[in-house]
């Protein structure tokens, strides 16, 4: 340890700022398999590597085979020592644990429990080094008790009842040294070196951080893009319902304004009733044509008329002629069907012969 720390208890000015065991957190160092050699350096490796406070200030208390290392927030204890009139940096600082004698070593287990300013510390050793502590303000229960034993790796079904609370003894000197005490600094190799591991552990942290990053931005462009294409789609499947609207009035408008021609019409009917007449003669006689909807009637001047369901049929064959109706009423024949299709499209006489009609040879339609 750093020499002229053993009695910093007590200085020039003879004050000393005492810190209850609630005032700090202790951490139990296992330096039994490092050689005595370098057992310094390993502790101020563990001090640069542990920080439990925003302002840390750390203690080295030397216990057998290892250490306890205290520590405290720095700036809170040096502000409740300035609010005393005092100046901080001429008082020194000591944990109740490097004032304290322990009974370590004098028990019949390698456990107990020892009183405290402020409460009840549990301690577990092995062989010449405390192994761990525990700090409770108040007694522990039994289960808190096991619990803590159990922790350490000793078996606790005979564990029945907590031990007798161990009274403990001041010294007359503190042991141990604040790690910023003289000769106890940690270098700047061994800063350096704690500084680079810490970097090194943190890289994958920071690729991960960095692909997360990568595939959220991803994930939001891709959403952006599915909104983005929805909206266009909706544009289409909205353009080509009024494109299909203005077709279907279109249509509708053609049909109103160009209505077949009549002339037309009356040629083609004559030509498919003469092309398939059979053994009979007959002619077109009653002729009207209201737009899309045509009537005419069919007589036989010799022979008889061909059944009605024929002549439905050989009508339905021109393209262009739909919902084709044949009724015979008397001597005629009364037909109407509907024209599907605008005049410009009309085909030719010469373009919807049907085959002949057969004679009716004596069937009644």
């Amino acid at each position: 340890m750093p020499a002229g720390w053993r009695d910093a208890a007590s200085t020039s000015a003879g004050i000393f700022w005492l810190l209850a065991r609630s005032c700090y957190t202790v951490r139990v160092l296992d330096l039994a398999a490092v050689p005595p050699p370098k057992r310094e350096a390993a502790v101020r490796l563990a001090i640069a590597g542990w920080t439990p406070y925003p302002a840390t200030t750390h203690y080295v208390i030397p216990h057998g085979d290892g250490v306890l290392l205290c520590a405290w927030d720095g700036s809170d204890v040096a502000a409740q020592i300035s609010q005393l009139g005092l100046k901080a940096g001429q008082v020194a600082v000591v944990p109740e644990a490097a004032l304290r004698k322990s009974p370590d070593g004098m028990r019949e287990q390698p456990y107990g429990i020892e009183q405290t300013l402020d409460g009840v510390s549990g301690v577990i050793t092995s062989g010449r080094h405390r192994a761990a502590e525990q700090w409770w303000p108040d007694a522990p229960t039994l289960d808190n008790w096991r619990n803590f034993l159990r922790g350490a790796g000793i078996e606790v079904s005979k564990v029945d009842s907590l031990p007798v609370f161990e009274e403990f003894a001041w010294r007359s000197t503190s042991v141990g040294y604040p790690s910023d005490a003289p000769g106890s600094k940690t270098s700047a190799t061994e800063q350096f070196a704690v500084w680079i591991a810490a970097v090194i552990l943190a890289m994958p942290t920071i690729w991960y951080l960095n692909d997360l990053r990568q595939v959220e931005t991803s994930k939001r462009a891709a959403g952006e893009r599915l909104a983005a294409t929805e909206k266009d789609l909706d544009a289409i499947l909205s353009a080509r319902e009024v494109a299909l609207g203005l077709q279907d009035r279109a249509t509708k408008l053609v049909s109103l304004f160009n209505p077949p021609e009549p002339i037309r019409l009356f040629t083609i009917v004559n030509d498919v009733l003469g092309q398939n007449k059979g053994q009979a003669t007959i002619q077109l006689a009653e002729w009207e044509m209201r737009g899309s909807s045509l009537k005419f009637s069919v007589l036989a001047t010799a022979g008889s008329l061909p059944p009605a369901t024929t002549l439905v049929k050989v009508l339905e064959k021109v393209e262009m002629f739909r919902d084709v109706e044949a009724r015979l009423d008397g001597a005629r024949m009364l037909v109407t069907l509907r024209i599907a299709q605008p005049p410009t499209a009309m085909p030719s006489a010469a373009a919807v012969s049907t085959g002949p009609i057969p004679a009716n040879t004596g069937a009644k339609s």
